[in-house]
Order: C-alpha cells, then structure tokens, then sequence
C-alpha cells in the first residue's frame, strides 16, 4: 500500500483562523497580538527572553536586505528574528501601528 511522504515530520502545524496568522507574515507596520508559540518549538527561552509571549503587542518594523530576519518592536524594544523562529509564533492581527 503506497503511503503519503512524510515530509516535516516531527513537526507542529499551526491552523491559523482568518483573522490570525503566524508572526512571519506581518506586513511591515502591522501590529499584532501574540496569542501562543508552538509546544514543539524547540527553544521557547530564546523567545521568552526577547520578550515573545502570550498577550504581548508586537508590530513588524522591516526585514533585513535578504528577507532574513525580520526585525519587531516588542514591550519597548526592537527584536530581530529569524524566520525559521517566527514561524512558530502564533498571533492576532490588530492593524497598522
């Protein structure tokens, strides 16, 4: 029986709703609302450490020139991510800043 390829196992998907999206797809100038980090990101203390966490306020500034990483006002300050960690965290779009 010929089964599907198991690409990216091991891996949490995250279902965003239509009014959520993952951190990664800001628009530069949008804000949004953290709403969770993946359970299976494998360092939630690097992000706890810039300030990522649920109910936190965060508004995508600019990307770097090669679209990696992309830098965030978070509580203050600004947080440059990679895209492969942005990509875990879960948020609620509010809007432009």
């Amino acid at each position: 029986m010929a089964g599907r390829p198991k690409g990216g196992e091991g891996r949490e998907e995250i279902t965003a709703k239509p009014e959520t999206c993952v951190l990664c797809e800001l628009s530069q100038g949008e804000s949004a609302t953290i709403t969770e980090i993946a359970r299976a990101y494998p360092h939630p203390e690097l992000l706890e450490g810039y300030g990522i966490a649920a109910g936190v306020r965060v508004v995508r500034e600019r990307t770097a020139p090669q679209g990696d990483p992309i830098i965030f006002h978070v509580e203050g300050r600004l947080v440059a991510l990679r895209r492969e960690d942005a990509m875990h965290v879960l948020v609620r779009r509010e809007g432009p800043k």
